[in-house]
């Protein structure tokens, strides 16, 4: 038998029956008298608990390159928003909108339009599943520190430092091409055929969209349609859009090969089944490094059994969602580090354990620190199945 109490504070008050003491029982959560076992609700969280879910009051809606587009650096800073009182946060965005150290660089700016050209042509699918695949990031923005650019990603920095090892000399191939739009055979022929940023914009999303196509297959949208749009907002005559085009595709091609020899590009196959089998390893492989990684916590470590459970309970029912949903599936792009990174976070979310090794995730899967977070925050806002709760 349930009866109802009322929340009493400092305690748990006393057995409105027998008298006996109240004992809070966390496997069933409610209250049980030691006296005749009566049960009884438990009480709910008190308001002015201090802790805060990681990623609580963020979301990431639209623009996935929103942060670093509108200068603000609270996203990966010491003054993350996640930590700051929702009464400050005011303050820190007027703070951040005034910090001329804040404005982005000029690839950064090329990779937001891009994204926002694709999304307008064809929705927010496709232009998710490029970015969730990297494929924007590799293409237009920089993997060497020049004047346009003073900070790289982590994963910039990782493919910059194998690259050098490896004596492979890597460029942004976007502003090689940038560079080098104008024809013609004299310099006024050449100043009167330069394109504009405009211009170069819808040819680099034309050209990232058409190989995104014929490297994944099974792109969430008709692609020669979508790359017949972008070229048309250029104003260009479609013949002469198209050459330029094939020209941006080419030096993005040459960049796409020289990521794969360093092995951080790998394209769909044509096989869906061995693509499958391709992933499935790399994920073993992300959840190995991040168990060894993990098991150094030892607050953690009566939890690690419990939380790599869940974590492969979410890998399954992802599967089963690329399996049900096909293209339309929002993992089915995801790259095999993003989906373990993933299915870990999630996992540690749900326990409430995931404060503080944030760090740790972005650190072991080569990502910015809040890569995964908001990549789950987003597919939070319209999907839940999957990731939260499990199927």
């Amino acid at each position: 038998m349930k009866a109802s109490i009322g929340n009493s504070s400092g305690g748990h008050g006393d057995c409105t029956d027998c008298g006996g003491t109240l004992h809070l029982d966390d496997l069933h959560d409610e209250l049980a008298c030691g006296v005749c076992g009566l049960t009884f609700d438990a009480p709910a969280p008190p308001t002015n608990s201090n802790y805060v879910p990681e990623g609580h009051g963020t979301t990431r809606v639209g623009n996935p390159y929103h942060h670093e587009a509108t200068g603000s650096t609270f996203s990966t800073g010491r003054a993350d928003l996640r930590d700051v009182p929702a009464s400050q946060r005011a303050l820190m965005h007027r703070m951040a909108a005034h910090n001329k150290f804040a404005k982005p660089s000029q690839p950064q700016h090329t990779a937001a339009k891009v994204w926002e050209l694709i999304a307008d042509e064809n929705g927010q699918a496709l232009a998710n599943a490029m970015y969730d695949a990297n494929m924007l990031d590799d293409l237009l923005r920089p993997v060497r520190l020049d004047h346009k650019c003073t900070k790289l990603t982590k994963r910039a920095e990782a493919i910059l430092a194998k690259a050098e090892s490896k004596g492979i000399h890597l460029i942004q191939p976007s502003g090689q091409w940038s560079r080098a739009t104008s024809t013609g055979k004299t310099k006024e022929e050449r100043d009167a055929n330069k394109l504009t940023p405009e211009q170069k914009q819808a040819i680099l999303a034309a050209a990232c969209v058409s190989l995104y196509g014929a490297l994944y297959p099974m792109a969430p949208a008709s692609v020669s349609n979508v790359q017949t749009r972008l070229l048309e907002r250029t104003g260009l005559p479609m013949k002469v859009a198209k050459k330029h085009m094939l020209k941006a595709k080419s030096a993005l091609s040459r960049h796409l090969r020289d990521m794969a020899k360093l092995e951080f590009f790998t394209p769909r196959t044509r096989n869906a089944q061995a693509h499958q089998q391709w992933v499935e390893n790399q994920v073993g492989l992300h959840m190995a490094d991040l168990h060894h990684a993990l098991s150094k916590d030892a607050a953690l470590t009566s939890y690690l059994e419990d939380v790599f459970h869940q974590a492969a309970l979410r890998l399954d029912a992802m599967a089963a969602v690329d399996n049900a949903m096909g293209v339309q599936s929002p993992y089915v792009h995801l790259p095999p580090v993003k989906r373990a990174g993933l299915a870990m976070y999630s996992a540690l979310h749900a326990a409430g354990l995931e404060r503080g090794r944030r760090s740790v995730l972005a650190t072991v899967l080569v990502l910015c620190d809040d890569t995964i977070p908001l990549l789950r925050e987003r597919l939070l806002d319209e999907f839940d199945e999957g990731v939260d709760p499990v199927a």
